[in-house]
C-alpha cells in the first residue's frame, strides 16, 4: 500500500489517487450500493468497507478506520473522557442500514457484543445528517 494512503485516507482522496494514473477518467464521490456498480463493471474502482463477501471482486484494504460513538452532548457518558462498549448498555443503536453493506453491519453489531453492548433496538439511518438527528433526539447512540 503506498505510503500517501495512510497519510490521508479520506473516501476522496482515495478515489482521485488510485485515478491519477488515469487523468481521463472521471471521479465520482457519491455515496452508493458500491459493489453491484463495481460488480456490473459500469465502475472500475468503488471503495468498499471490509469484511465483504464478494467472490467476483478483488478486495484491498487501503485505510484503517477507528469505531468511536456519538453521543447527544448532554448525555451524562458524554462527559467521560472514555467509555467502554458495556457502558453503553440500555440505549438504542442507530446504524446505517443493513442492505447497504451487510457485512459491515454485522462485524458492527459483533464487535458491540464482544464489548458488553448489546442494543434493545437498531434504528437505521439512511445518512450520516439523519443519524446525527435522531441522535440529538435521543432515539439512540452511534
Amino acid at each position: 500500500m503506498p505510503s500517501s494512503f495512510r497519510q490521508r485516507p479520506g473516501a476522496r482522496y482515495l478515489l482521485l489517487a488510485a485515478a491519477s494514473p488515469w487523468p481521463s477518467r472521471s471521479v465520482s464521490t457519491a455515496a452508493c450500493a458500491t459493489r453491484p456498480i463495481v460488480s456490473s463493471r459500469s465502475a472500475d474502482l468503488g471503495l468498499l468497507r471490509h469484511p465483504v463477501a464478494a467472490p467476483d471482486l478483488r478486495t484491498v484494504p487501503v485505510a484503517e478506520e477507528r469505531l468511536g460513538v456519538v453521543l447527544p452532548r448532554l448525555s451524562p457518558l458524554a462527559r467521560q473522557p472514555q467509555l467502554t462498549l458495556g457502558e453503553l448498555a440500555g440505549h438504542d443503536l442507530v446504524l446505517f442500514p443493513r442492505r447497504t453493506s451487510p457485512e459491515w453491519h454485522d462485524e458492527v453489531l459483533a464487535l458491540c457484543g464482544q464489548g458488553g453492548y448489546v442494543p434493545g433496538r437498531v434504528r437505521a439511518a439512511e445518512s450520516a445528517e439523519v443519524l446525527l438527528a435522531l441522535v440529538v433526539a435521543g432515539r439512540g447512540v452511534a
